[in-house]
This record gives C-alpha cells, sequence and structure tokens, in this order.
C-alpha cells in the first residue's frame, strides 16, 4: 500500500473533518500538532483501504495509480444497466 497517494486536498478535507469531530479548532493547533493529525490521519486513510475488501489498485496509461473501490450492489446495478 505504500504506493498510494493521498491526493492533498483529499487529506486535508480528512483531517479538517477529524479535527472537527474531536473538537479541536485547527488554525488553534500548533504546526507540530497539525503534522502529527496530518500523520495520524494518512496512516487511518491507507489502513482503511488495505482493509476494504475487492480494492485494488489501476495503474493508467500515464503511470498515474487509481485505487478502484467497490461500488455498493445498488449503484453497480446501476451503472451495469448503462453500459
Amino acid at each position: 500500500m505504500s504506493e498510494i497517494t493521498i491526493p492533498p486536498a483529499a487529506l486535508e478535507a480528512g483531517v479538517r473533518t477529524l479535527c472537527h469531530e474531536q473538537r479541536l479548532f485547527w488554525h488553534g493547533l500548533t504546526t507540530a500538532a497539525q503534522d502529527i493529525i496530518r500523520a495520524e490521519a494518512r496512516a487511518a486513510f491507507l489502513a482503511i483501504l488495505e482493509a476494504w475488501p475487492e480494492m485494488r489498485i489501476s495503474w493508467l496509461a500515464s503511470n498515474d495509480g487509481a485505487i478502484v473501490l467497490p461500488l455498493p450492489t445498488e449503484a453497480r446495478a446501476a451503472l451495469e444497466e448503462r453500459t
């Protein structure tokens, strides 16, 4: 899983949500505290992806990695109807 790159905007959104849920004021934290929360959030996100059933990494022609997550049954059925 170490080859997965979490886009900075996605990580930042998760970090801000994590702070909000923990009732922390992001701008009131020291840079060191923000770095710790970012590292913890990144580790949690990667653990979630590793444990996600049927998740795989697909390499596109441009060599950018794409994470492919399984669709819920309803979404998968709707997608199959369109194709």
